[in-house]
């Protein structure tokens, strides 16, 4: 989950709304080409870092609001009554989520609470929704964002992934490459796919396609 919180925030999020809701949940946008300065100095040019320093020194505690990001939470829908939703969080390791010179500090969670909306309807509504139950299913699209990862050794001048997507296509691709030391967890780097590593040139299978405009079968 905070892998996907990280590449939603950093591509597919407004200028404002990182100032105002992602700053909520501590996310600060690192320096570009300074992601791994762990310098708190005034020389330090990290700024993402200096910004969330403010929240956590000296080991104060410090509130933090945000969504959950779940699939199906990208549905506009509300769940009808009775739907029953299981949610396991899990703390990731302080190695993952911290970025220091050094391994002496640790997060601790103090508490947790979950806030859920409700909605009071009418009972019209109510009596439809049972009306349809008793004939179909309820169906609810949502939009499934996965995160795939592919192992590259180091010192290769061309990399071939075969069967990188299976199934449906999927409408957006985001590629990036990261250490394998950040991606494992590490005091001193930062989950970041803005690295390019050298790469020189990337491309995808293209696919041919045939308009056919008698049967409307064009873009």
């Amino acid at each position: 989950m905070l892998i996907k919180h990280t590449f939603k925030a950093l591509c597919f999020t407004q200028k404002h709304h990182k100032r105002t809701f992602c700053a909520r949940v501590l996310f600060y946008k690192d320096t570009v080409e300074e992601f791994d300065d762990t310098d708190l100095t005034a020389t330090g040019k990290n700024l993402g870092l200096k910004e969330r320093l403010d929240h956590v020194k000296e080991g104060k505690i410090f509130d933090m609001c945000g969504i959950l990001h779940t699939d199906l939470g990208t549905q506009p829908r509300l769940l009808i009554s009775g739907t029953t939703i299981r949610v396991r969080l899990l703390k990731a390791k302080d190695e993952f989520t911290l970025l220091a010179k050094s391994g002496n500090y640790r997060l601790q969670i103090e508490n947790i609470s979950l806030f859920i909306r409700k909605c009071d309807v009418s009972s019209s509504i109510l009596v439809g929704h049972e009306k349809v139950l008793e004939q179909s299913l309820v169906q609810m699209p949502f939009t499934r964002i996965e995160t795939k990862t592919f192992t590259l050794s180091s010192g290769l001048k061309s990399v071939i992934i075969p069967n990188a997507v299976n199934g449906i296509l999927p409408s957006q691709m985001i590629l990036g490459l990261v250490s394998n030391s950040a991606f494992n967890g590490d005091f001193q780097k930062i989950l970041s796919i803005s690295k390019n590593y050298n790469l020189s040139y990337i491309s995808y299978q293209r696919m041919e396609f045939n308009p056919n405009v008698s049967l409307h079968s064009f873009l």
